[in-house]
């Protein structure tokens, strides 16, 4: 088991885990009133990518609209870059309670 667990953290580490499937459930974190009110913050994701049409928003980043890495608005990278929760997150209190009690000791965006 800790075998496997090293494994996988180091395909995180060196970004060749491409995702990885968690056993959770969401139900009681879905609320549509939610999701209707920050969509009018979305914006273009990964333009110039293979990922074409993406949109998406910050409910914890640098800012709202800043949905790419941290190096990408100058920053040095992702750990020493100031995230935090965006006004955004006030518009999706279940979502950010989620994330509050989801057990990580450091969130990017």
């Amino acid at each position: 088991m800790i075998d496997t667990s090293i494994k996988v953290f180091n395909k995180f580490k060196d970004g060749s885990l491409p995702w990885l499937e968690l056993d959770l459930d969401f139900s009681s974190y879905i609320k549509e009133s939610e999701f209707t009110a920050v969509e009018p913050y979305y914006v273009t994701h990964r333009e110039g990518e293979t990922h074409k049409d993406w949109e998406s928003c910050c409910l914890h980043g640098l800012g709202i609209d800043k949905t790419r890495v941290a190096t990408d608005y100058e920053y040095d990278n992702e750990l020493t870059a100031p995230y935090n929760w965006t006004p955004l997150a006030n518009l999706a209190p279940t979502v950010r309670k989620f994330w509050e009690e989801f057990p990580a000791e450091k969130y990017t965006r």
